[in-house]
């Protein structure tokens, strides 16, 4: 059985449990076991941390923030919540999160127009954008001043695998289905090498990078495609070593939709171009160097993820054109 998580978050109603609260739902359908995300019940924010993170200035007109689950729920709700509140303190809108942490309840929130914005990567965002008019506003910013990224494969520290053609018939780990770092780009990496997925001897998705990583540390897998951020952590620490890393790719970024007016959306494209997560905006962050976004973001275009979209048509990754759901409407004015 996999658990798939739906929670409505709206910021003025965290309480110290984050996860046991009313707006939990969870909806049960049949897969493997080792596809359910990570989810800590115990996992609470501190109430020094809800006055912080979440002021009680938020009302129903809010505009619904979701985005692709990274870590556990609680630190990405944690390393979100500061940047809503700066967007709130630069536009004068409301945000609530909706924390979603499988696509296919995101597509039914997209077509009942419970959803403003998307913090997503380029898979998702091709997959998304393929049924439903979103349009990317930004794109992150890395440590190196670039906005791109790229994937990494791993194995164990001790690992005697030295090279990607080892992998063959080997157990293998992606992220999420829909990421590009945990699923499409080591996809690639793993082709140019003459490996598809008949190849391995398995292979699982375990719906985060975090999951994916204690997938190879805990030895239930030999080697997993996950975010090169955290993998190059984990490797520091020495539980991981990163046996291949892929060519830059554009970012993550953040996307609006047609539900959000045009004039609201450049307001927050502007106000997240001026974001200065290492500068002026730096205080009450919760482990933004972690993110995808560390040095903030760049304006974004369709574009940018013309060549993602090329890998996901070759790997047959495209939604159907048969999809029954219906395209989002124009701007609302």
């Amino acid at each position: 059985m996999i658990m798939r998580l739906y929670v409505s978050l709206p910021i003025r109603s965290i309480s110290r449990w984050l996860l046991a609260i009313s707006t939990l739902f969870w909806v049960i359908a049949c897969d493997s076991i080792d596809n359910v995300p990570e989810v800590d019940l115990s996992e609470r924010l501190s109430d020094d941390e809800v006055r912080q993170l979440a002021p009680d200035h938020r009302h129903k007109n809010s505009y619904h923030f979701s985005f692709d689950l990274r870590n556990s729920p609680l630190e990405d709700v944690r390393q979100y919540l500061p940047l809503l509140n700066y967007l709130h303190k630069s536009t004068g809108y409301d945000f609530d999160i909706r924390l979603i942490t499988d696509i296919d309840i995101l597509k039914v929130e997209l077509q009942q127009n419970k959803i403003d914005f998307l913090s997503i990567g380029g898979m998702n965002y091709i997959n998304i954008a393929e049924q439903f008019a979103i349009e990317p506003l930004v794109r992150g910013v890395n440590q190196k001043g670039k906005s791109q990224y790229r994937a990494v494969i791993v194995v164990a520290f001790n690992s005697p695998i030295k090279n990607l053609k080892q992998l063959s018939a080997k157990r293998f780990a992606f992220g999420a289905k829909h990421s590009t770092q945990g699923h499409l780009i080591p996809r690639m990496m793993l082709l140019k090498q003459g490996i598809d997925l008949n190849q391995l001897d398995s292979y699982i998705y375990t719906g985060s990078h975090r999951n994916c990583a204690e997938a190879v540390i805990s030895q239930k897998v030999d080697a997993c495609g996950m975010q090169d951020t955290l993998a190059q952590s984990l490797a520091e620490q020495g539980q991981l070593r990163i046996l291949s890393t892929s060519k830059n790719y554009p970012s993550s970024g953040i996307s609006a939709t047609s539900n959000v007016p045009r004039d609201v959306k450049e307001r927050v494209r502007q106000a997240l171009i001026d974001f200065e997560p290492e500068g002026k905006d730096k205080a009450g962050l919760h482990n933004w160097q972690k993110t995808e976004m560390p040095l903030g973001f760049v304006k974004a275009s369709p574009t940018d993820y013309d060549e993602l979209k090329a890998m996901m048509l070759r790997l047959n990754l495209l939604p159907s054109s048969n999809s029954h759901f219906a395209p989002a409407m124009q701007d609302k004015k």
